[in-house]
């Protein structure tokens, strides 16, 4: 073992992360550097997510392949603030992205996909906010596929954007 996988191994150790379990699940998180693991649990912990360490060992135990997602610091920063930036405060980011993780993925473009609501009679922030709430989930799917649920919803009569936030659309 390289010294830099030596490091990143004490750094996830000290988060108490099984990193045996972790070697076989995303052997890729021993090709990182600790300093840029750690600079990605900064961006973790800190506004507007505010994970606490707990949180950030089941993101690194179950879910090491979305924090991978971020090539940089940065680019994990600006996607959170964006992410931040449509939902309002009152519903907390964290609660978000744990109960949703893929949203922490800087591959899911929130605001791509609030615009692809808007093109199916989204219009006003709190429809926004409600897809939030109900069925956040829905943010996280391919842009493709989101067009076809949309589409299928949209060709049922009646379908209006106050249905599809019935929370059973989300499970189509």
């Amino acid at each position: 073992m390289d010294l830099k996988a030596k490091l990143t191994c004490k750094l996830l150790a000290d988060l108490q992360v099984d990193t045996g379990g972790l070697l076989l699940k995303c052997p890729r998180v021993f090709e990182q550097s600790a300093a840029h693991l750690n600079s990605l649990i900064e961006v973790l912990s800190s506004a507007p997510l505010y994970l606490g360490s707990e949180d950030i060992k089941l993101f690194f135990s179950r879910y090491p392949h979305l924090i991978l997602e971020a090539l940089s610091a940065r680019i994990l920063e600006a996607h959170i603030v964006s992410l931040a930036s449509f939902i309002p405060k009152s519903h907390h980011v964290r609660k978000k992205v744990l109960h949703v993780p893929k949203l922490i993925s800087p591959r899911v473009d929130v605001s791509a996909r609030l615009g692809l609501l808007r093109q199916f009679g989204f219009s006003t922030p709190q429809q926004y906010i409600k897809v939030l709430e109900v069925c956040p989930s829905l943010l996280t799917l391919k842009q493709e596929d989101l067009i076809q649920k949309l589409k299928l919803f949209c060709s049922l009569p009646g379908a209006t954007p106050e249905l599809i936030l019935d929370s059973s659309f989300a499970s189509w």
